[in-house]
This record gives C-alpha cells, structure tokens and sequence, in this order.
C-alpha cells in the first residue's frame, strides 16, 4: 500500500512519529558527512598516514572499553518502564565507567612490560600520550553513551541531532586548528575528544539540570543493586553479542596494529571512515529510531514489516550504485581527492566497499534480535563470524600481505552479514532473496571488470 505526499506530510508533523524522528537524525548526519566530505582533503594533507593509524587504535579501544564499561545495561537504559530504576541504573552505569577506567590503564600499562617489542604494536604503546589519552577517552566515551541513551528513552531526536552536529564541529575545527599550527601525531585524537567533552556538556545542561531533584529524590543503594539483577540478562547475553560484534567490525584494525605499521592502519583508517560515510549517514542515524520502532511495535508485526521492506528496498535503489562506483573508481578517486600518500588507501577501499554494502541492510535486521529476545542466536552467528575472520584471515599474516587480510575478512562479513540478515528477518517474516541475489551479483560482476578489464 503506497503513501501520498498528505500521508507523508501528516506523518511528518505528527510528534514522535518515525518520519520525524528519522527527519531530524538523517538531516544531521546529511550536514556532518557533507562537512566531513568537503574537510576531509584538508586533514589527509596536514596529517599522515602515521596520524590516521594512532588515531585507529585509539578509537578502537576506547570503542571496546565503552561497550564493556557499562556491561550493556546502557541499553536497557531505552526500554526501562519506571523512572526511578532508570535513574539508579543510570547511575550504576556512571559507577561502573569509574570502574572499568581503573583495570584499563593497569591493563595498558601491563602490556608495555610484556609485549614483546618485535610487534608493532609495541610501538603505538610506547607513543608519548598514548595510554593518558585512551584512558581518559574511554571515560569520556562511556559516558557520553550513556547521555545519549538518555535522550533516546526522552526521545529528544532532535536535540541528539544538535549534539551530534555541535560535536562533529568542535571535532573538525580542533583537528584543523591543531593540524595546521602544529600538526601532532594525536591531534586528530584530541579533536574526537573535544567533540565528545562538548557533547557531554551539553547534555548535561540539558538533562542534569532539567531532571536533578528527580535525580536525587530516586537515587537509592537497595534499589541501584536490586535494577543491576533485574536487568542482569544484558550483561549476560546483550553484552557477548554486541562485544563479539565489535570485535568482529574492529578485528582488522587490531590485526593491523599487531603486525604492521602505523601507516598501514592509517592508510585502512582512511578508507573505512570514507566508505563509512553512506553507512554512517544512513544506519546509525535510523538505528536508535528503529530500535524505539520495533520496541513500541513489538506485537505489531506487519506495521514492523511495511518500514522494514521499505527501507530495504531504498538502501538497494539508492546506495547499490555509489558502492559500485565506488569499487570501480577508488584508486584513483583516493589519489586525486586525498593526496598522493593515500594511494594505498584506494586500494584498500575498493575491497572495503565490495563487503560494506551489507551492513546497510544490517541496520533494519540487528534490532530485531534484541525486541525479540533472540539475543542467544545473534551470540551465536558472531561468534561463528570471529572465529572465520581469524582463519580467513591467516594467509595474509603468513604472508605479510595487508590486502589479503582485508580481503579474506571481507569475503567472511559479507557472507554472515546476509545469514544475520536472513536470520532477524524472519522473526518478523520478511524475505530478502531477491535483495541478496541482485547486491551479489552486482559486486561479483563489478569486482571481475575492475581486476580483469580495468
């Protein structure tokens, strides 16, 4: 059943509902890749590859530290019925951030006496500032998620949309600033970071002192600890899946750090961050609005159907083709816009775009298991997933072949992305056959002209 543009327009300038709300994150992220994307050429000839690659490790483990800080109850943070168990796991979270920052740096810290120097990753721990700034970052990171699943459960999306542009501003600005007069080999870090420290700002002002006495009045030691084993099925389930996922995103990353160079991890940051960019702009900005969709919809399955089917078929109409474009093209397209140190990164990035396409459709079929409580399935396939990134990508370890690492993990995400795909979908009883065919054989087709004719 098709939609007029009165049904558009009425949904639109209905409060809360999933057109506005996507409106509001989706012209945000519009702004910030546009932004991203003029700024971009700029930052990649004041910094070098070197830069990119200690900005990666970085955000990785500082990603990692911000999942395991809170043991996924920040998630449970959304769906929560009563304020006051809100509150105090709210503050339980906070506590555990404290926590968790203490065994990080300890952590850190032990890996510079045991590593054996002859990796490479004993050098990024050796960097000056290097463990200082994972460490405070991880805290402010963890926090900052907390803040913004605060503003989901309010379903303040257009405020979150304000905060994240504020912070991709102050991120790109300090970045510039810091490039340009001294170019140091964490600036990029520290501009991430004053972006994060705005945001939390921010949403302090907003939500701390709007909400305070309700604050204080709930708060409470008994009720914090019995809301920790009420909701204790998301450290124990939620937590593996979502961890295990980021490691799987994050494994090349690692792989890289471990055996190779900065400026080989740079040259991969580059090329993810550019051919994140659709996925950004499109699935983390519908993400959150879905989740809170499909939680409020549950019982409701052909309203979750009907978006569902439709979002898909948009990712296909739309973003198939850029990506093609994209493994075609982007040798050339990396060394022209971004400078002729990025050449490697092009090449890096036509094999990244042949597997990301996936992880568009991902977006519509990961909250699925959550709603559902499928958490144990969606365990299971990223636990399959990891262990055939580890052996796929043996051969080009033993090798020393970066390429051949970012290929074998790429053939195993673009395999089990569409079995993660096809898995949700049927609890909602939504096929993607004809989907999986068309965006397989379009990059098969794609790959064989690149390499063969091109």
């Amino acid at each position: 059943m098709g939609f007029s543009l009165k049904d558009i327009y009425r949904s639109f300038n209905q409060e809360g509902s999933f057109l506005r709300n996507s409106s509001y994150l989706f012209s945000s992220r519009v702004f910030t890749t546009i932004m991203a994307v003029l700024l971009t050429p700029i930052l990649t000839r004041l910094y070098n590859p070197e830069s990119y690659g200690y900005f990666s490790l970085i955000n990785a483990i500082i990603l990692n530290f911000s999942m395991v800080s809170s043991l996924s109850y920040d998630n449970a943070l959304v769906i929560i019925k009563k304020e006051r168990e809100f509150y105090n796991l709210l503050l339980s979270c906070v506590l555990l951030s404290l926590i968790f920052t203490s065994l990080l740096l300890l952590g850190l810290v032990s890996l510079t006496y045991f590593l054996d120097n002859s990796y490479s990753l004993y050098e990024f721990l050796r960097a000056p500032y290097f463990i200082t700034l994972t460490v405070v970052g991880g805290f402010i990171y963890a926090n900052a998620q907390l803040f913004s699943k605060w503003n989901v459960r309010r379903a303040k999306f257009l405020f979150i949309s304000k905060v994240w542009v504020s912070h991709q501003i102050m991120n790109k600005l300090v970045s510039l600033l810091l490039g340009y007069f001294y170019a140091p080999v964490f600036g990029l870090v520290l501009g991430e970071l004053s972006g994060k420290v705005l945001s939390i700002f921010l949403n302090i002002r907003y939500n701390i002192i709007k909400e305070w006495k309700s604050l204080i009045r709930l708060l409470s030691k008994k009720e914090s600890i019995r809301v920790l084993f009420q909701w204790k099925s998301y450290p124990k389930y939620i937590l593996p899946d979502k961890y295990i996922s980021m490691l799987v995103n994050q494994a090349p990353i690692f792989i890289l750090s471990f055996y190779f160079g900065a400026s080989i991890l740079g040259n991969f940051s580059l090329s993810m961050s550019i051919i994140g960019l659709p996925i950004i702009l499109i699935a983390n900005t519908m993400s959150s609005v879905i989740l809170k969709k499909t939680s409020d919809s549950k019982s409701n399955k052909e309203e979750i159907r009907q978006f569902i089917r439709k979002g898909v078929t948009l990712i296909t109409l739309l973003l198939l083709p850029c990506f093609v474009i994209l493994i075609l093209f982007s040798d050339d397209l990396f060394s022209v816009i971004f400078g002729s140190n990025w050449l490697e990164a092009g090449r890096m990035a036509s094999i990244i775009a042949a597997y990301s396409i996936v992880q568009m459709y991902q977006v519509f079929a990961m909250p699925l298991f959550q709603v559902y409580e499928k958490e144990k399935k969606a365990l299971l396939i990223n636990s399959f997933q990891l262990i055939f990134i580890l052996v796929f990508t043996l051969p080009g370890i033993f090798l020393k072949d970066a390429l051949l690492i970012i290929a074998g993990y790429g053939l195993v995400r673009y395999v089990f992305g569409w079995m993660q795909i096809v898995s949700s979908f049927r609890l909602v009883e939504v096929r993607v056959v004809r989907h999986i065919a068309l965006v397989s054989l379009s990059i098969i087709i794609t790959l064989l002209t690149k390499y063969l004719f091109l």
